[in-house]
């Protein structure tokens, strides 16, 4: 998957769910109630959930890296994503 852009990029805003940060649809605010999701945010978790179950051996996330702040990536690695770093290097 390729991330795009609508609005925001789309596997960017995934980010807090593929870090374990957040579940579902819906979030705790301050005050210890749930909140649900924007209709937009649920669309896209919707889309992203039925063609991240689809693949049966590999699922490839194609993010920025700046999408990425410190430590982020440690914490994808501890979740058994394998990260590889696409950029060109400066020759």
């Amino acid at each position: 998957m390729l991330d795009s852009y609508y609005y925001d990029h789309h596997l960017s805003e995934l980010k807090p769910w593929l870090l374990g940060q957040k579940t579902g649809g819906s979030t705790v605010n301050r005050k210890g109630k749930p909140v649900v999701e924007g209709a937009r945010m649920l669309g896209r978790l919707k889309l992203h959930y039925v063609a991240m179950t689809r693949p049966t051996h590999l699922l490839c996330l194609a993010m920025r890296w700046d999408a990425f702040a410190d430590g982020e990536l440690d914490i994808l690695k501890a979740r058994d994503w394998t990260i590889i770093d696409c950029r060109r290097s400066a020759e």
